[in-house]
């Protein structure tokens, strides 16, 4: 865990799959940050949903709790390989709903893990995310988190950025904000997934062709003298 000289960092506890953090802003804002590693093993993700569970009531700031949870939140988090335990998703769901947590709007690539195979082999998973109490909506905070990749780690790194609500939707008239605004919507706007070949086969399985036979007979036939006549005069 690293972070910036001028934010007042405490250490609440730790473990092997935990690092609580109460944090203080230069702005005086005080917040709280919970780094998790979720147990791999079946069997034992039962202790990670109870890690969180004590974590809910020790402190009352707003609280932001991330990292690899080990798990999926919905089925759609999860490409190739066997199909995921129905039982371990609606824990995790269980335990998020029991906390008053909720998982942050992520932008990028949809997964943050693949096990780095190729061909029929290849599985990609939604792992890493970072998960908001209720407290940041009240205080007018919006927080967006994005997939950035990072091709020497099966992980992407995920980052979350903070920022004040726009209040009421305000118009923006700042040239240097307008420019920032304009610039973000058009990068996301324009932003590819980068979908494998599997993904756009079943995205386009479906498309019937456009062109019918009979369409691309005439296309195909060679040009008249009378065509060529009626182009150029």
């Amino acid at each position: 865990m690293l972070w910036n000289e001028d934010l007042d960092f405490e250490i609440a506890s730790y473990n092997n799959h935990h690092i609580d953090t109460i944090i203080r802003g230069i702005d005086g804002r005080q917040w709280r940050c919970s780094e998790i590693y979720g147990h791999p093993e079946v069997g034992q993700k039962r202790h990670t949903w109870t890690l969180l569970r004590r974590q809910v009531g020790l402190f009352t700031y707003p609280w932001i709790c991330y990292g690899d949870f080990n798990e999926i939140l919905n089925l759609n988090e999860k490409t190739g390989g066997n199909d995921r335990n129905l039982s371990m998703v609606a824990d995790f769901k269980e335990v998020i709903n029991e906390c008053k947590l909720s998982d942050i709007e992520c932008r990028g690539y949809p997964f943050t893990w693949s096990n780095r195979r190729f061909g029929p082999h290849f599985v990609e998973e939604k792992l890493d995310r970072f998960l908001g109490s209720q407290e940041w909506e009240v205080g007018g905070i919006e927080l967006i988190a994005y997939n950035l990749d990072l091709w020497c780690s099966d992980h992407s790194l995920v980052m979350l950025k903070m920022q004040e609500r726009n209040k009421g939707n305000k118009w923006v008239v700042d040239e240097e904000e307008v420019e920032k605004q304009f610039c973000e919507y058009f990068a996301e706007l324009f932003t590819s997934t980068k979908p494998t070949t599997d993904h756009i086969s079943a995205a386009l399985s479906d498309l019937g062709p456009t062109v019918t036979v009979e369409m691309n007979q005439q296309l195909d036939n060679p040009f008249t003298v009378e065509e060529v006549f009626a182009t150029l005069s």
